[in-house]
């Protein structure tokens, strides 16, 4: 969200899970990629509205 944009916790947080090497996977939600912070910008963020289409891909991936 546009307010989490602004978070020193997500940044905080978002460095920690980058240090441990952690899977990370932006949402987005009324804000575009192109907002993240440099450190999130080099995943692939998913967008709330198109939630399911993830969701289906993650399952689609564990039944392999």
């Amino acid at each position: 969200t546009p307010d989490s944009l602004k978070s020193n916790w997500v940044a905080i947080e978002s460095g920690a899970a980058w240090s441990l090497k952690k899977r990370t996977t932006p949402i987005l939600f009324r804000c575009s990629p192109n907002q993240l912070p440099t450190i999130l910008m080099n995943y692939e963020a998913r967008d709330m509205h198109k939630l399911s289409l993830y969701f289906n891909e993650v399952i689609k991936r564990r039944k392999k």
